[in-house]
């Protein structure tokens, strides 16, 4: 009861371009009605073609404001679409409560859409269409307009595997539902598919997107500082793979045998931002650097451990030299592989990687005789190298 009485005190709907302090259309027409312990956030657009909620929460008391005559001057038949972040019932139960409360809202005629993803729960689906409402079931990047206005979708599964984003690249704007949120990491759900692996490589996807301002499923709108989030967010999901009180550099190691070079390149950039002369840091970061085409960056990377100190290590050299053969340099990549047979005769990736810089440079035949590179460079390990390291040479001969 006292929970009750001190969200009754709510100030209500909000307009967001109050919080944002924009006039920016996109924030004067959305609205929020904060969320408690056992009710999502709601959004709310007014457009020219009537109004979209972004998770209708669980909150009765928000629609029961809503169509008291307020200023907003909305009724239940403005509501034509419903868009949801996820099936869990905090997020989605009041899309039935506004069904059961104003009948008139239960026709096709009526409309009212719901955007959902396929992986749903069943149950969740069943009702919608037995009530009346007109199922779509995104996919990632769909875009859906509501009104003068376009939201892409963003599909995030993770928390759980209908869990999606919807994105408003303009305003650089993402209504995250529970797959960001500011104060907490949440927590896979495995009857709702989630997966802690699936919910960090959403998390990698996001972070690409340039989001600014974030609308979470739970918590305050955060203007500006979205970014901090995300690479919070994303932190919190590292540290559920490799162990909380696991050290970043041995995450570093762990997530790189698992193939997890975005997320290796993190955790060095941990290690480093407090030692930034650890020379396993720099190595492996350079090293995933490579694998992940980002040629320059590995080169920046490898020159830092040369400022160290000369490396003794023949892998640093091979590295050094296919960081050079990426941006296209390939006569110098040539002395940083014959550096690394110096210290190891023999090496086979070296030989193939020298081989591979003569075959680019256009001496075939010297290239062809070295025969791990003659015995490598066959199918599709031939057009795998190529792809990798001569996409410079072939922008030339295009």
């Amino acid at each position: 009861m006292m929970e009750a009485e001190t969200f009754a005190g709510n100030n209500g709907w909000t307009r967001v371009s109050n919080i944002m302090k924009s006039s920016h259309p996109f924030f004067q027409r959305l609205f929020y009605w904060e969320g408690f312990d056992l009710s999502s956030n709601i959004y709310l657009f007014q457009t020219s073609e009537g109004v979209a909620l972004i998770d209708p929460g669980n909150d009765y008391t928000a629609f029961y404001d809503l169509f008291s005559g307020n200023s907003l001057n909305i009724s239940p038949s403005d509501i034509k679409h419903v868009l949801l972040s996820h099936g869990h019932s905090e997020h989605a139960l009041g899309l039935f409560e506004l069904l059961r409360s104003y009948p008139s809202l239960r026709t096709r005629e009526h409309g009212l859409t719901v955007y959902l993803h396929e992986n749903a729960p069943g149950a969740l689906k069943n009702l919608a269409d037995q009530l009346g409402c007109n199922l779509v079931f995104v996919k990632d990047g769909q875009e859906i307009a509501l009104g003068e206005f376009a939201m892409k979708v963003v599909y995030t599964p993770g928390h759980t595997m209908d869990s999606v984003c919807y994105w408003h690249e303009e305003t650089g704007s993402l209504f995250s539902g529970d797959t960001v949120l500011p104060f907490a990491v949440a927590s896979p759900d495995p009857v709702g598919g989630g997966r802690v692996d699936y919910h960090l490589f959403s998390m990698r996807i996001l972070r690409k997107l340039g989001v600014s301002h974030l609308f979470p499923g739970h918590g305050e709108i955060i203007k500006n500082e979205a970014p901090k989030v995300l690479e919070g967010n994303y932190a919190g999901l590292i540290k559920k793979v490799i162990g909380l009180q696991c050290p970043w550099i041995e995450g570093a190691q762990l997530l790189l045998r698992k193939g997890y070079l975005d997320e290796t390149v993190f955790c060095c950039d941990k290690v480093l931002e407090n030692d930034p002369s650890n020379r396993m840091a720099l190595y492996l970061k350079a090293c995933c650097l490579n694998d992940m085409g980002r040629f320059d960056e590995a080169l920046n990377t490898f020159q830092k451990i040369d400022e160290r100190g000369v490396s003794d290590n023949p892998l640093y050299f091979m590295g050094y030299g296919c960081s050079l053969m990426g941006m296209g340099r390939y006569e110098e990549s040539l002395k940083y592989f014959d550096k690394a047979l110096q210290l190891a005769p023999g090496l086979e990736n070296a030989l193939v990687y020298k081989g591979l810089a003569l075959y680019l440079m256009g001496k075939i035949d010297k290239a062809l005789d070295i025969k791990a590179f003659e015995k490598a460079f066959t199918g599709k390990l031939k057009e795998e190298l190529l792809k990798t390291y001569g996409g410079q040479d072939q922008e030339k001969d295009g």
